[in-house]
């Protein structure tokens, strides 16, 4: 039998929106033969005094409730999938900040300088990327760039 394999939705959601498009992504991994998706949220970056005002929205706490399930991604996450979707609403063109930090962390695991070298060096070098964007605005996810993984 051949071994499973494993796909990494990883996603940034503030209201929700992309958490649901992250949920229908990962159904459709699991509709192939032999492929498991496994969810995780990017953790919430932004400042404190700024969370605290959000915190008084209902969409916020609706979001909140609905994602509680949804662990929070960790670098450990990243280094035994066979596959990685990321998922993120377009601000300005760009991906959400918080997701951007995670991607830049992705940089020391994938390092060629990095010394001693992680297992996802010698063993996953064939892993295959994915990206989903959403936005509000009818057409605003085309001005948005996808970058290859560094």
């Amino acid at each position: 039998m051949a071994p499973e394999t494993k796909i990494l939705v990883v996603f940034y959601s503030l209201y929700g929106n992309t958490a649901k498009l992250a949920r229908a992504i990962g159904t459709g991994v699991t509709e192939v033969p032999g492929c498991t998706a496994i969810l995780r949220r990017v953790p919430e970056t932004m400042p404190q005094e700024t969370l605290k005002q959000l915190e008084q929205s209902a969409a916020y706490q609706k979001a909140r409730e609905e994602m509680k399930d949804i662990p929070i991604a960790t670098l450990d996450d990243l280094e035994d999938v066979d596959g990685i979707i990321f998922g993120s609403p377009s601000h300005f063109g760009n991906a959400a900040a918080q997701l951007k930090q995670l991607q830049a962390s992705l940089l020391m695991l994938f390092s060629p300088h990095k010394d001693p070298p992680c297992k996802a060096d010698t063993q996953k070098s064939d892993q295959s990327y994915g990206a989903q964007a959403y936005s509000h605005r009818p057409g605003a996810s085309r001005e948005t760039r996808r970058l290859p993984p560094a």
